[in-house]
């Protein structure tokens, strides 16, 4: 049970509305349309997830991780989930409003940010069809020092399903070689993406997954002064 700070009204940003992942140079419209069901096969599927690749970044993906790294520990200090423990809850929720802010500067994003209560255990996610990061606000407000760990890996971790929308969508965002990019829009297209409900085993390998994991590992290693190797 998440050690909560109760009685807090959480107001949420207002979230843009875009409507992404319809680049048809990535997504072919005949995509999965095979004989008998319309449905791509489970072998074509597995395939399209490219597990067995290898998580990329770009010397811009780095210069932004970088930045954001710069712009937590101005805000934060150097050990930000200690400093946001040491905050009372309206502090911690203007703190994160403002780190959100900062964020979406330092990966030259325009995304909003909702909170709210997860009933399934989700800490976080990414909403592309309303540009928007949801949150679920008790691992900020948690009085355990892991959760508020959790809680900033996932806000990196969802930036970087944020900023593989933009670079699907425009490959000059981050100078990402095409094959990478395409495997990456492959492996998050509706037809090809495994839920972690679905198969946890596949949800964590896919590359969308991997690339975002490995991401967020990487900030939060030079956040702590370790060498990145992502």
């Amino acid at each position: 049970m998440l050690g909560l700070i109760v009685g807090l009204a959480v107001a949420a940003v207002t979230v843009i509305v875009a409507d992404l992942l319809r680049n048809d140079e990535i997504f072919d419209k005949d995509m999965g349309q095979q004989t008998g069901n319309g449905r791509i096969s489970p072998y074509e599927r597995i395939a399209g997830l490219s597990c067995d690749t290898e998580a990329a970044f770009t010397d811009a993906d780095r210069s932004r991780a970088d930045i954001a790294v710069r712009e937590m520990k101005g805000l934060l200090g150097e050990n930000p989930a200690e400093r946001l423990g040491s905050m009372d809850a309206g502090e911690r929720l203007e703190a994160a409003k403002e780190l959100h802010r900062r964020l979406c500067t330092a990966f030259s994003l325009d995304i909003g940010l909702e909170m709210g209560q997860s009933d399934v255990g989700c800490v976080g996610t990414y909403c592309p069809g309303r540009r928007g990061l949801w949150v679920d606000y008790r691992y900020l407000l948690s009085d355990k020092a892991e959760y508020i760990a959790d809680y900033l890996d996932t806000i990196i971790h969802e930036f970087r399903h944020a900023m593989q929308h933009r670079f699907i969508e425009d490959g000059s965002y981050n100078g990402v070689d095409d094959d990478y990019r395409k495997r990456i829009a492959v492996s998050m297209h509706p037809s090809v993406y495994v839920n972690f409900d679905e198969n946890p085993e596949l949800y964590y390998n896919q590359l969308c997954e991997k690339d975002a994991r490995a991401y967020a590992a990487m900030v939060l290693q030079q956040l702590k002064g370790a060498e990145s190797n992502g």
